[in-house]
């Protein structure tokens, strides 16, 4: 049975950062431990596993719970204009600076990289 108050030790969050980036390529920031712990502690109790190990292990066997492990741990929804608010920051705030600072260098061209986008749509959004 899963411990009553489950928290990851530190040991613990070091051996899934390590399998998360070497299996996954996905790389958790240290200060991303209660993130991980709301999303793996779930996932570990529907496996009925109580140990880190444990659960790294099955993960590491069955196709199934490692297509579910990622799905927890990634976003799995893209469209245009996904967050609003993201788009006003950048519209108001970001970009004016930004081609402020590119013409009184002399260059005109920004360049600006989407990183992990599934469609595109977050890419077309900010073009």
């Amino acid at each position: 049975m899963l411990r009553e108050s489950p928290r990851l030790t530190s040991a613990e969050y070091q051996a899934l950062r390590e399998f998360f980036s070497n299996e996954f390529g996905l790389f958790f920031d240290p200060s991303k431990m209660t993130f991980l712990e709301n999303r793996i502690i779930p996932l570990m109790r529907s496996m009925n596993c109580d140990l880190i190990t444990e659960f790294i292990s099955i993960i590491q066997k069955d196709p199934e719970w490692r297509g579910q492990l990622l799905d927890t741990l990634t976003t799995n929804e893209t469209w245009f204009f996904r967050h609003p608010s993201h788009f006003e920051i950048l519209q108001e705030d970001i970009l004016p600076n930004l081609v402020e600072k590119r013409e009184k260098s002399g260059k005109r061209q920004l360049i600006i990289w989407s990183a992990g986008c599934s469609i595109g749509a977050e890419a077309y959004s900010i073009a």
